[in-house]
């Protein structure tokens, strides 16, 4: 009994251990090719721009944020008609190549996973990715 105990209490605390993840600021020349498209999906879902950091982030607040995440990952061609990321369309836009792999096998891995309809996978995909990759995007857009 004492030994199922001391595994429980291991398993409990190894879970709890938060995942190291390594921090991939976005440049700021990717980040004005796709300003047009972040303000566009931001304006039609009417929620700040600043909401792609929460995209970044892995937060989906409410509805509203689900439609922008939704028009930028299709406007920039990341997700297919079903939702799910577009692994290598994703990964060409990393320049550390220690980082691809990792980005690469946390997507296809969220991949395997499918919402009612494309919003829903997103939802999937974003909560999905934030809890697998080894990397987090950062991007210092305000308002």
């Amino acid at each position: 009994m004492l030994y199922l105990t001391l595994v429980l209490a291991a398993l409990s605390c190894a879970s709890a251990k938060p995942m190291t993840q390594a921090e991939a600021p976005l440049s700021s020349v990717f980040l004005d090719k796709v300003l047009p498209l972040i303000k566009k999906c931001a304006d039609e879902s009417q929620v700040p721009t600043s909401t792609f950091n929460k995209l970044l982030d892995g937060i989906v607040e409410n509805d509203a944020s689900l439609e922008f995440m939704t028009c930028y990952l299709k406007g920039a061609d990341l997700i297919d008609d079903d939702g799910h990321i577009k692994v290598n369309n994703l990964v060409v836009l990393i320049k550390d190549d220690g980082l691809k792999d990792g980005v690469k096998k946390a997507f296809e891995h969220c991949n395997e996973s499918s919402g009612k309809d494309q919003k829903e996978t997103v939802r999937l995909m974003v909560t999905c990715y934030k809890e697998n990759s080894p990397v987090v995007f950062t991007s210092n857009i305000k308002k």
